[in-house]
């Protein structure tokens, strides 16, 4: 399959409210540990992807184990003349109230 430096530059920088992660040997680590302390929750998109000349916008929805919302956003990319994600700027929404 596809690895990281496929589509990942190398230095690759994701910032969002909870993290800052600075070159790609640091993102494997950073997933590896969202995996960890966040057990079954998932992140989707949501809707289609809008793009730019290398900016791209998409939305998401992060889900608990049990399917129940825990939070929406968007996440700003840019790409490079390859077409890797050389920055990511996550925004997180309000939190979505219990239960829904």
């Amino acid at each position: 399959g596809l690895g990281l430096p496929a589509f990942v530059a190398e230095g690759l920088v994701f910032r969002e409210r909870f993290s800052l992660v600075q070159g790609r040997a640091e993102l494997s680590p950073h997933i590896a540990a969202s995996q960890r302390f966040m057990p079954g929750v998932t992140l989707v998109r949501e809707g289609a992807v809008r793009q730019c000349q290398g900016t791209v916008l998409a939305d998401w929805r992060a889900s608990g184990p049990d399917g129940c919302a825990m939070g929406t956003g968007t996440n700003v990319f840019e790409l490079d003349a390859e077409g890797r994600i050389v920055r990511v700027t996550g925004f997180w929404s309000a939190p979505s109230a219990p239960g829904s």
